[in-house]
């Protein structure tokens, strides 16, 4: 431990070895000398995933049940995108909707539900016929909320992959989700199929292709990585058109202390890595502003 102008720091290294996700750190300081000055606090870390967290696919799944509405769901073993297995929706839409949900078990974890922090995005392979339009949306583990719709462009019957950033399932946390949910609409009689196979989460670190992002291509700001960080940091965001950007960093109550970005960018998925010297620890935000788009995410700085 080390004393500079009355203020005492200490540095001890973890040791995590548990899953992605939002952990809790307790911590107690002890007085040596005085043993009833005892100081403890509470700390939230991100334990970043280093892996895909594959939900389904032919060796493992995270899939504890399903249901299905205006159709038949089963797991058939023709025609899958890899390997021999995959799920086949039979449906035939009478009124205006179809659908299906994977039910997630996190079986290292609490019980029902999967924690996607620390994780960037979603990414499946699927096909359909038929004209039923798809969205795809999240619930939470408790039935309380369902994230927003989201719409993978250009389904066609034959298998293609999609990867969706995380943080377009906007209106929910997504720190406890029970529940992928696949939904077919948009005609009033109809019948078709719908595949899904080989369906995982792609961890933040992991890059996306440009293509698989263009066929999403939505305004998200994700949230920085590494967060809490001491020294440096990555901001990632996508833009769906060419756009003024301006991404600006802001103390806790309000104060412009940095300015990242200020200048006009092309479509698409950007990355800026930046170094927060100068600053000292504590909560801060950042906030971007790309034409009618604003968004704005907390981050943590521990030296």
């Amino acid at each position: 431990m080390s004393n500079t102008d009355d203020v005492y720091t200490a540095t001890h290294i973890i040791a995590a070895g548990f899953e992605a996700g939002i952990k809790d750190i307790y911590l107690t300081a002890v007085n040596d000398r005085e043993k009833e000055r005892i100081k403890s606090i509470e700390l939230q870390v991100v334990e970043p995933a280093t892996e895909d967290l594959i939900i389904y696919n032919d060796s493992e799944t995270l899939i504890e049940g399903t249901w299905d509405y205006n159709g038949t769901l089963s797991e058939i073993s023709s025609g899958a995108y890899e390997g021999s297995n995959h799920y086949q929706f039979d449906y035939s839409i009478s009124n205006w909707y179809a659908g299906f949900g994977l039910n997630l078990i996190n079986w290292e974890g609490n019980g029902f539900g999967y924690d996607f922090t620390g994780y960037d995005s979603l990414q499946f392979a699927c096909r359909v016929t038929g004209t039923g339009t798809v969205s795809i949306n999240l619930v939470d583990a408790d039935n309380t909320t369902v994230s927003d719709e989201v719409y993978p462009s250009s389904i066609s019957d034959s298998y293609q992959k999609f990867t969706i950033p995380l943080s377009s399932f906007t209106g929910m946390t997504l720190d406890d989700v029970g529940e992928i949910m696949v939904n077919l609409s948009g005609v009033q009689t109809g019948s078709g199929v719908f595949c899904i196979d080989d369906i995982r989460l792609k961890p933040l670190a992991a890059s996306v292709d440009d293509e698989e992002v263009q066929k999403n291509l939505k305004f998200s700001l994700r949230q920085n990585y590494p967060n809490p960080f001491s020294t440096s940091t990555t901001f990632t965001f996508i833009l769906p058109s060419r756009s003024f950007v301006t991404l600006k960093i802001f103390d806790i109550i309000g104060r412009d202390v940095k300015t990242i970005i200020s200048e006009e960018l092309d479509s698409g998925k950007h990355t800026r890595l930046w170094n927060a010297q100068g600053l000292s620890s504590g909560i801060y935000y950042y906030r971007i502003q790309a034409g009618n788009f604003t968004e704005t995410k907390r981050l943590v700085i521990l030296k």
